[in-house]
């Protein structure tokens, strides 16, 4: 049903998040495979995210309810583990539709659910993302997405701020390749600032 609706987007499977809402009454689930190799400081360390699930559901026509769950698996040259990786859930807010050279913007609110002492990918403590994001049209193929905004997981008196973009090519109604960047930054940490580039390919 959602295939069948022009103003549905699939979010981009990545750091960055498209401005669109599903439609009222409307249920978008979207999934996946990511595979991570870390090498730095000497470490040899893999991990393969096995099921990537989030749940869209259109509550208005202006906002949209979500829920996000996803299960890794990590090796290391000590020994292997895996369990619950994000658990989180939330909202995502149409705030303008756009004009001319003025982006599209939305608000995205999200609640992280918190895994206890065991866990370990879950932060200990209840923690919260609260992001803008933004949408310009450059052409009928070509869109150039951004987003800025404050993540806390509860670890430090200060949360992460995130910046991000992405460059998206949508050459049919099937198919989208993108390619984005992102950065975190928070002065507690030693390491302040932590950035990563991505390219992906999605399907509709």
């Amino acid at each position: 049903m959602a295939q069948d609706n022009d103003d549905f987007s699939p979010d981009a499977p990545g750091a960055t998040t498209g401005v669109s809402i599903m439609p009222q009454g409307k249920i978008d689930w979207e999934t996946g495979f990511s595979h991570e190799w870390n090498r730095r400081n000497g470490a040899h360390e893999r991990t393969w995210t096995v099921n990537t699930s989030m749940f869209r559901l259109g509550m208005t026509p202006q906002a949209e309810l979500r829920l996000q769950i996803d299960e890794c698996l990590t090796h290391t040259s000590e020994g292997n583990y895996g369990g619950i990786a994000n658990a989180a859930i939330g909202t995502k807010i149409k705030v303008y539709e756009g004009g001319k050279s003025l982006p599209k913007v939305a608000f995205m609110g999200t609640l992280l659910i918190p895994g206890g002492s065991h866990a370990r990918y879950l932060p200990g403590h209840v923690g919260f993302q609260a992001h803008l994001l933004f949408e310009n049209e450059l052409s009928s193929k070509f869109t150039l997405g951004y987003e800025v905004g404050s993540d806390w997981s509860g670890d430090t008196n200060n949360p992460d701020l995130f910046f991000g973009i992405n460059l998206t090519y949508q050459p049919s109604d099937k198919w989208s390749f993108f390619t984005e960047s992102y950065n975190s930054y928070n002065s507690q940490r030693q390491d302040d600032w932590q950035k990563r580039d991505a390219a992906a390919i999605s399907t509709v």
